[in-house]
């Protein structure tokens, strides 16, 4: 099963609750978060920390003296005393996604904004293109944001970022939302997707080779917080 964890930021926490929740994020995070120019943009950065740390928490059981964060090789956010806990963090615009499980995982939301087309002819591929432009523009804008959460989050669940170039695989929208891939087992990939009221958000997981699972075993679940439910926990 797959943990979706999402809250909506629609104001910045106070500053007394800021500096309290601070305190319970690592030192490195802590400079990071303060860097942040709009006091905005640092509230989100520490809400999407703690929401993990939340997450990981909730879904197995862990203590706050277990949760040691570094990277993998491939520059993934991993857990250093339990790696095979997989999480994934994304944020736009007030919301803001953590998904964590014990399969290899990414997840993506984004607003839905206005945007030149020309974006998807430059990194869809014509197939996917070509859908999006044969619709009114509003449906072709959700359509673009639909497949661009999926991309990424295929490409955070494998953990190669952007080095696999967008087009060089599509995606279709049947029963299931099914991966074209000629480099990748396309059966090997579970994906879930939901749309918000005014954002995308997409789920992907892989599945091990030697694994009997199957796509349609995979259960994704989703859990709506908010900061005050949030912050009661630390």
């Amino acid at each position: 099963m797959i943990e979706i964890y999402t809250i909506q930021l629609d104001s910045p926490i106070c500053q007394d609750e800021f500096q309290r929740l601070l305190q319970h994020v690592s030192e490195e995070r802590r400079a990071r978060i303060l860097r942040y120019r709009h006091y905005d943009d640092a509230c989100r950065s520490l809400a999407g920390d703690l929401l993990i740390r939340y997450a990981l928490k909730k879904t197995f059981g862990l203590s706050d003296s277990e949760l040691r964060f570094g990277k993998s090789p491939q520059g993934k956010p991993i857990l250093l005393s339990q790696p095979e806990y997989h999480f994934n963090l994304s944020h736009s615009g007030s919301h803001i996604v953590a998904g964590v499980g014990l399969l290899p995982l990414g997840v993506d939301v984004e607003i839905v904004r206005s945007i030149d087309f020309k974006v998807a002819k430059r990194f869809f591929s014509e197939e996917e293109y070509l859908f999006i432009v044969h619709q009114p523009f509003d449906d072709g804008l959700w359509s673009f944001f639909k497949l661009w959460t999926l991309k990424e989050s295929f490409v955070k669940a494998i953990g190669s970022g952007l080095r696999i170039p967008l087009n060089s695989y599509r995606f279709e929208f049947a029963e299931d939302i099914r991966l074209i891939s000629s480099d990748f087992g396309n059966d090997r990939f579970a994906f879930h997707q939901l749309l918000l009221e005014d954002a995308v958000l997409s789920a992907c997981v892989c599945l091990p080779r030697e694994s009997h699972l199957c796509i349609r075993d995979v259960e994704f679940v989703q859990r709506t917080m908010d900061i005050d439910i949030l912050s009661s926990d630390f």
